[in-house]
């Protein structure tokens, strides 16, 4: 009976608890990566947004009124418009820019592959680089929002709790679809997947993304068993999620050579299109530690 590695190596989907965790874990590896960064010991390139010009208008000049939220420093409440209301309001300003920056984590069946014990899933260290991410955004006054949600806010106690409940609940995997999503031109977005994407669909998806004038980075996650398949002995591969294809490899080691070149040529392929639309990218492997992979994520944050 040959080896299926799908039942042996898929972790169990992330859940709402497993996500919470992720989450807070996140919030303290965001921190001590910021000290470090304001030690010198790493880079980040987050930057303030500019001064709001004084006057309503479109585009990047426009300014609106949102509720005041729990938690938000008093000096934001605009008490003109605030005296006219029960309600306290702030104004923000689209030209301030506080950055928002969009997370898109893939949540694929694939993404639960784990070739070994000792070492996360791919979707559980995806979701690790989203929240913090998300909390680097937040602690250098920044702000934050899940693509699943479509709203977003500063590090308030509402603002984490509605992000956290729509990554918790958020079961993305088509590529099509985040290549469709109505953002405003100049939005930033961090796409966190493991790439295994037909090429033919990054491609369409980035020219979507150059046309609409987003501003994207991509974190992609690479388990060591799909760097050097580790495999030997006659094994059985099974596609994951919807697809019904099943491969019998009589000689796992003899295949190994063409599996690693196939796999690698993927991976440059994917590389080659972002580097061609211009789009920061980052390979990151399951092993690598998590503060090393944090470090390496803020340098590639560009605001």
């Amino acid at each position: 009976m040959p080896a299926q590695l799908t039942a042996e190596a898929m972790a169990p989907a992330v859940d709402v608890g497993a996500c919470a965790r992720l989450f807070q874990h996140a919030r303290a590896l965001a921190r001590r990566i910021l000290i470090r960064q304001q030690r010198g010991e790493v880079t980040t390139r987050f930057e303030r947004g500019v001064h709001p010009r004084r006057r309503k208008g479109a585009g990047d000049s426009f300014w609106q009124y949102r509720p005041f939220e729990s938690g938000e420093p008093a000096r934001l409440v605009d008490w003109r418009r605030s005296a006219r209301s029960d309600r306290l309001y702030v104004r923000e300003h689209e030209w301030e820019t506080n950055r928002v920056l969009w997370l898109w984590v893939d949540r694929s069946t694939r993404m639960r592959f784990a070739s070994r014990s000792g070492l996360p899933s791919k979707e559980a260290r995806a979701l690790l680089i989203g929240f913090t991410a998300a909390w680097m955004a937040w602690e250098s006054g920044e702000l934050a929002g899940w693509l699943d949600d479509r709203r977003y806010g500063a590090v308030t106690r509402s603002a984490a709790r509605r992000l956290l409940a729509a990554a918790s609940h958020d079961s993305s995997s088509d590529l099509q679809a985040l290549g469709q999503l109505p953002l405003r031109p100049g939005s930033r977005l961090l796409v966190v997947s493991d790439g295994l994407w037909p090429v033919e669909r990054l491609a369409a998806c980035l020219d979507r993304w150059r046309r609409r004038g987003l501003r994207a980075m991509v974190v992609t996650l690479v388990d060591p068993a799909e760097e050097r398949f580790p495999y030997s002995g006659r094994l059985l591969l099974e596609a994951t999620g919807d697809e019904d294809v099943r491969l019998l490899v009589e000689d796992g080691e003899a295949a190994a050579e063409a599996i690693d070149r196939q796999l690698a040529a993927h991976h440059q392929a994917v590389t080659s299109l972002l580097a061609g639309a211009g789009v920061p990218h980052l390979r990151l492997a399951t092993a690598t530690g998590e503060e090393a992979s944090a470090a390496l994520l803020a340098g590639l944050l560009p605001w």
